[in-house]
């Protein structure tokens, strides 16, 4: 059976670039979390309360369609994001917050245990973790208009707490934590190798195999 590693971590942490570089070195095809084509994220960044379901529920609808894809394919896949994460982290984040009610999160809760049962578990997940202070610095490096006016060191705050407790409660199956302050793959070639490593051994991979 072909393997699915999905990565998981808070925004800026760099799940997109990990994502783009297992799928180029080891020939994964890749399923990256899509926001430029999301309709309603940036006015999610602009009031919360008011788009918080809607842009949920896009992200939830997005990740499960690529689940879908990966679990009837038969290559190996490397997913950016999953449901899982999306729902139990950010939904659960936005309900406990105050964001989302009680009757938005249930039609959330609704849709997501309506389509678990239908998509395959990963292989492996990688929660890749971070400061605050790491998150905050990547995110103004990227310069994404919307993140830098709408996230904050307490949203960061909360969504990490929220990761570690998901991380933590995580058991379909095998998982692995890299902390991602200590490793920058977008400036540090030496850190890309030592990651790719160890989610490579994380498999069952023989690393010198994929390392390339």
């Amino acid at each position: 059976m072909a393997l699915y590693i999905t990565l998981c971590g808070n925004i800026g942490v760099g799940k997109t670039t990990l994502a783009g570089i297992m799928a180029e070195r080891w020939r994964w095809q890749l399923f990256q979390e899509s926001v430029e084509d999301h309709p309603y994220l940036a006015d999610y960044y602009a009031d919360r309360p008011r788009w918080a379901l809607p842009s949920q529920l896009v992200f939830l609808e997005k990740t499960f369609r690529q689940q879908l894809t990966i679990t009837r394919g038969e290559v190996n896949a490397i997913q950016e994001r999953s449901a899982a994460e999306n729902y139990m982290v950010f939904g659960r984040t936005l309900f406990e917050e105050g964001i989302l009610s009680q009757r938005e999160f249930g039609t959330l809760s609704d849709l997501y245990y309506l389509l678990e049962d239908a998509v395959r578990p990963a292989d492996l997940l990688v929660y890749l973790s971070a400061s605050e202070d790491t998150l905050l610095n990547r995110i103004a490096l990227r310069g994404r208009s919307y993140e830098t006016g709408g996230v904050d060191r307490e949203y960061l705050g909360a969504l990490n707490r929220s990761y570690d407790r998901f991380f933590a409660e995580y058991q379909i199956g095998p998982k692995l934590e890299i902390n991602m302050n200590d490793f920058d793959i977008a400036l540090r070639p030496a850190d890309t190798e030592a990651v790719l490593r160890l989610i490579a051994e994380a498999t069952g991979y023989n690393p010198d195999l994929v390392l390339f």
